[in-house]
This record gives structure tokens, sequence and C-alpha cells, in this order.
């Protein structure tokens, strides 16, 4: 019986899948905003109608994960534009702004890129963050030219960014480096495994019990571990082992 617990407890650990997940910069060390609510300002000028209703849709992706304590807003307005942002002269510290001359800005093919998100970092804390959509006409990836659903895939996946997570070596991760087969803004495992990482809910703190905790990734290799639920893994087999051989003990004393 004893060895049938230990083994248990061991496959527990090892049968652990890998996560994909890295982040935003190559600071392993790296965390997220010093905040659960990140509200970012607007810059309306040069953006379509209804960017609004896009950037609202992409942060409700990101807001449902319920394992994480972030809360992503959008509210008031910015006067932050997109070439003060590149070049790192931000006001604000969370901004959403549209490019109209967003190939040369960037340096980058306004037929193939449609935004852009970046994340600040400062000892390792995010303190800063953008994301710019490619507004320039004629370009085949600006913005207002595709589908209500892809609006959603671009902008969901660089709010990742901004949140602070890099790509994914998950093709099916919406933090996937190439966004373009992705039909549905929704979030796979690995995305959520990392802004639980970042934002992981406070248990003990008021975030609610048993919320599934947080998931550790120290490095941008994906090899890191969970600790709390770990603990736990560790810590639910010891105690069945202790209450059997108590038993055993009483059984063999009567």
């Amino acid at each position: 019986m004893k060895a049938l617990i230990l083994g248990i407890m061991f496959s527990s650990f090892y049968s652990m899948p890998g996560l994909a997940f890295t982040l935003c910069t190559t600071n392993p060390g790296q965390s997220g905003w010093n905040t659960k609510t990140i509200t970012f300002k607007v810059n309306y000028t040069n953006c379509p109608a209804n960017i609004g209703s896009i950037i609202d849709s992409a942060m409700s992706v990101w807001n449902s994960v319920t394992t994480s304590s972030l809360v992503l807003k959008r509210e008031g307005t910015s006067t932050d534009t997109a070439a003060q942002l590149a070049l790192g002269n931000q006001t604000d510290s969370a901004v959403i702004a549209c490019d109209s001359n967003f190939g040369t800005t960037f340096s980058t093919d306004a037929n193939a890129v449609a935004g852009v998100g970046v994340c600040r970092t400062q000892g390792g804390v995010i303190t800063r963050g953008y994301l710019i959509f490619n507004t320039q006409a004629g370009a085949s990836a600006n913005i207002s030219s595709l589908n209500s659903n892809f609006q959603s895939v671009i902008t969901a996946h660089e709010l990742g960014h901004v949140i602070g997570l890099g790509h994914s070596t998950e093709s099916a991760a919406l933090m996937y480096y190439d966004a373009s087969s992705k039909t549905v803004a929704g979030l796979n495992q690995d995305d959520i495994d990392g802004i639980t990482y970042l934002y992981p809910r406070n248990e003990i703190g008021g975030d609610g019990f048993f919320g599934c905790g947080s998931v550790s990734n120290k490095s941008k290799s994906g090899t890191g571990g969970n600790f709390p639920m770990q603990l736990a893994v560790l810590t639910i087999p010891i105690i069945g082992f202790i209450i059997l051989r108590r038993k055993t003990v009483l059984t063999l004393s009567t």
C-alpha cells in the first residue's frame, strides 16, 4: 500500500504537462503589471468607428479566465499618438491608438501586420504598455478591412503582449506567433496558464477559495512548476498514507 501511494504521488508530479507560453521580455524573472486592473485609454484619431466594440470584445476574452485576478478595462481618452508611443514617449500607462502610417512607423509590411502590442518593464515589472492598430489606407492588414472575428483575434492577441505574454509554441494557443489561421478569439489552456502565472488569484487574500491557483513559469522555455498545486498534490497522498497506516495499526492491535 505504501508503494502504491508513493507511486501515485510521483506520477502526479511527472504527468504535469509542459508549458509553452513565454513572457513579453527575455527577463526570466519578469512579472506582470503591479495591479489587478489595467485601464486602457484610447486615442480614437484615425480609428474605425467600431474600434470600441472591437477592444471590448477582445478584453472580455482575457477577463473570462477564472483562475486569473486580472481585469482589463477601456476607459477615457489619450492624446498619445502612435509615433509618440513607438518612440517610448508615453504619457498614459496603458494606451490604444491607431496609425494611418503604420508601415513607416514600425518599418514593417502594412499588408501583413494588423497591430502591435508592446509591454515596457522596469525592474521586471510592467509599468507601461500600448497597442497600436494598423489603419494605413490601402493596406490589406488595415484593421478596418478585416472581418469582426479576426479583428477580435488580432486585438486579443496584441493585448496578450501588453499584459505580459510573449508568443506561445503551442499552435492552438491564441498567443501562437501566427494568428492567420484563427477564426475565433478563444483561449487555449496554454494562454490560460500564461495569464494565471502572471496574475494568479489570491486564494487566501480575498480572491475566493480554491480558484485553481497559479501556474509558475520562471523561464521563457516554460519549464517551471506550480508550487501551491504541487504542495497540494504532495500533501494529499501523504495524508492518505497516514490515515491508511493508522487504520492498519488499529486493526493489528485489535
